[in-house]
């Protein structure tokens, strides 16, 4: 079984598939490593012969990561549990990371009005227990907010 695996493994490596996993690995673990602030305001972008190339929305932030190469690299290796990957290199593309961060935040809330707070109090007033009654109202209320700026035309679909 092991000829197989290392076979595979082989062919996998050669066609880039496994240099594309890692990508996507470091991608969704991004905010978790640089924290969330400098992740907005940077994204990954591609990895090549241990070289992991990142793009940065403003000097500032690429002076960051630059500063915070090191430790990038310490909790990525650890993280992937490989030892190839050698290097940090930051290249300044606004482009790159304002469609990352657009795509990636959430909706903005609107307030609901006195009306549609009533609506939602009206609903839960007949559950008894508290803590239940509150965060029914809380979901009901979200849900309105949610659905309240999808009808806007604001934001993309929920």
């Amino acid at each position: 079984m092991k000829p197989l695996a290392r076979s595979l493994a082989g062919s996998l490596s050669e066609a880039g598939v496994s240099r594309l996993w890692m990508l996507a690995q470091i991608v969704q673990d991004w905010p978790e490593i640089v924290g969330r602030a400098l992740a907005i305001h940077t994204t990954p972008v591609d990895l090549q012969a241990g070289v992991l190339w990142v793009a940065a929305d403003h000097a500032l932030f690429a002076a960051q990561l630059r500063e915070l190469g090191r430790d990038i690299l310490r909790a990525l290796r650890r993280r992937l549990r490989d030892r190839e990957l050698r290097a940090l290199r930051v290249v300044i593309a606004p482009e790159r990371v304002r469609i990352e961060a657009v795509a990636s935040s959430p909706p903005p809330l609107r307030a609901l009005s006195l009306r549609e707070r009533k609506q939602a109090a009206r609903i839960v007033r007949v559950i008894r227990d508290r803590e239940l009654k509150r965060a029914l109202y809380r979901a009901i209320t979200a849900q309105m907010r949610a659905s309240r700026f999808q009808a806007s035309g604001n934001g993309a679909e929920i």
